[in-house]
């Protein structure tokens, strides 16, 4: 059962009726582009993850770096349905994802979802 950070800094229990409980699980790996900057990645997925939390369909994302130039990030989304939804909202914010192409390398993004059964 997820745990969730609760007043004082303490963990409990999240139930499986809590919205919070992440129903699908999605795993993006890629690799920087060369001379890509990783503070910029990082920033530029930080514009993302502000955009989509403006709903409540992205509970929580990870983002993390590994060596040479792989990356990380999982997203914690409430269902598969609203996703689906939010990603296809997100092919029209062009300003988000101008940078994108210079940061990551062309052909170095893999995408693969879960449903957790909860």
């Amino acid at each position: 059962m997820p745990l969730r950070r609760a007043k004082g800094g303490l963990t409990q229990k999240v139930g499986a009726d809590d919205l919070r409980v992440p129903k699908h699980v999605e795993i993006v790996l890629f690799e920087q582009a060369e001379g890509a900057d990783p503070d910029e990645v990082r920033a530029f997925f930080e514009a993302i993850k502000q955009k989509m939390n403006q709903n409540d369909t992205l509970l929580y994302r990870t983002v993390g770096q590994g060596e040479d130039g792989a990356w990380l990030c999982v997203n914690y989304w409430t269902n598969r349905r609203d996703m689906k939804a939010l990603n296809a909202q997100a092919q029209s914010w062009k300003d988000e994802f101008a940078v994108m192409g210079m940061l990551v390398k062309p052909g170095g993004f893999r995408l693969t979802g879960y449903d957790t059964g909860l």
